[in-house]
């Protein structure tokens, strides 16, 4: 999982289709087992208010093999006894919004999602299901919280390929992070965990399946997308995404709006 930046752009344009929503199904399209397990989907073991607190990475390791990986790029998530979530990863801005437990003991932060292996007093276990799993110790402040060395510059992604090409969109994408303004995150937020992309219908316009979240509850409805230049919208019978294209090259798709969210998806095809 790589850190998380703030990418500038804008547009993104989406009509709707008719679809079913499958709420609190607990469903993430395109991301590995236990995700697309048969049966249906269990309630959580855990509530949002065990989480509140400072948690400060402090250990990475591969999630088959269980080999350490080395840690360049802290997590910081800090949870409030609301529904309200600050996550930080590395020397990169903090994002404010939404935190939520949804069904299959997942849970989202304000920028990541994952999947909750165990939480004690001081110790809270994630998977990202991107390869690591993220052991975290509660803390009473942030290591960032007592140094004043400025931030990293968010990376500019204006030599980014974008090859629109039905080769290179029609995939499983998941969203292993995103980044968005202060305060531009709530609840009521429809915030896109999936996008498999199935067929090209006709010129630039497509289909497939997105599943989102919104007011605590896992939704996955079918959609169409139209790209237009490096524009899209993303439409299901209720929601509408617009969206500027900022990478596509088969493996990576980034996407979203200037000062909304950012979402970065990989293909897992």
């Amino acid at each position: 999982m790589n850190y998380i930046t703030m990418l500038l752009g804008t547009a993104l344009l989406f009509s709707g289709v008719s679809a079913q929503a499958q709420e609190g199904s607990g469903r993430h399209l395109g991301r590995p087992s236990p995700k697309q397990k048969k049966g249906p989907a269990k309630l959580s073991t855990y509530k949002i208010d065990q989480f509140a607190g400072r948690w400060q990475e402090t250990s990475r390791q591969d999630s088959k093999t269980k080999a350490a990986i080395p840690v360049d790029d802290t997590f910081y998530i800090r949870f409030y006894n609301t529904t309200k979530a600050d996550t930080k990863q590395g020397s990169s801005v903090v994002v404010t919004g939404a935190a939520e437990v949804l069904s299959d003991d997942y849970i989202t932060t304000s920028a990541s999602d994952f999947k909750i292996i165990s939480l004690s007093g001081n110790e809270m276990v994630l998977d990202d299901e991107n390869g690591a799993i993220h052991t975290f110790t509660k803390k009473d402040r942030f290591a960032y919280e007592v140094t004043t060395t400025p931030p990293v510059a968010v990376p500019d992604t204006a030599a980014a390929i974008i090859d629109l090409k039905p080769a290179s969109l029609i995939k499983n994408w998941f969203a292993y992070r995103r980044n968005a303004n202060p305060g531009v995150i709530t609840n009521q937020t429809a915030i896109i965990r999936d996008l498999k992309i199935t067929a090209n219908t006709t010129g630039n316009n497509y289909k497939g399946t997105i599943e989102f979240s919104q007011s605590g509850k896992a939704i996955v409805k079918p959609c169409t997308i139209i790209i237009t230049d490096n524009n899209a919208i993303i439409a299901t019978d209720t929601n509408t995404w617009n969206v500027t294209i900022y990478k596509c090259d088969g493996q990576e798709l980034i996407l979203g709006k200037k000062g909304d969210i950012v979402y970065y998806f990989k293909n897992s095809n």
